[in-house]
């Protein structure tokens, strides 16, 4: 049952999510001083960058640091203090999968959430779960009305969208502006 994505940026590496990493001890002394960093990298690569931000910094020690803003995480929100391996693996899966990643990540947890587990369970993104159940029965090969005597096909017709909520109830299902995407549960 694998479906058809509708939404091209889920091929190739798409985006690059980053991070506004800031020094604390700036920050309480009123000054900012921070860096975008890549966030799709190892997490030793992120704490270097990190390191090399804290370096520059005005105010000795710099040692802490937050993540004071971020992009390209989609429906994932980063909490100030995300350890590093959770947003070098979000981010990682955003950059090779999609946005449609985030969605994976929102519905079992970050800890949860790896490539590999994407792939075993991420069914396709439709429209609509309307859009999903016609979709599911076309591959199927049934039309509506379909070996029916002439007098009564023209009457028979699919609830689609009633269809699509049944066939999603033991699905994990995450909408946004762009769609339904569907994960096995």
């Amino acid at each position: 049952m694998e479906g058809e994505s509708t939404h091209p940026e889920i091929e190739g590496r798409i985006g690059n999510p980053r991070i506004y990493a800031a020094s604390l001890s700036d920050y309480n002394n009123g000054e900012l001083h921070g860096e975008w960093i890549y966030a799709d990298q190892e997490p030793d690569e992120l704490q270097a960058e990190i390191d090399d931000m804290l370096a520059g910094s005005s105010y000795r020690p710099a040692e802490e640091w937050a993540i004071h803003d971020y992009e390209g995480f989609g429906v994932f929100e980063l909490s100030e203090y995300e350890s590093l391996d959770v947003v070098a693996r979000v981010a990682g899966g955003i950059a090779t999968k999609g946005t449609v990643f985030a969605h994976w990540v929102h519905a079992v947890g970050s800890e949860e959430a790896d490539s590999e587990s994407f792939d075993d369970h991420y069914l396709g993104s439709w429209d609509t779960l309307a859009d999903y159940a016609e979709s599911l029965l076309d591959d199927m090969g049934w039309t509506p009305g379909e070996n029916l005597p002439d007098w009564i096909a023209p009457f028979v017709n699919v609830d689609y969208a009633g269809l699509g909520q049944v066939l999603t109830a033991n699905l994990d299902v995450s909408e946004d502006q762009h769609g339904v995407h569907l994960f096995e549960s």
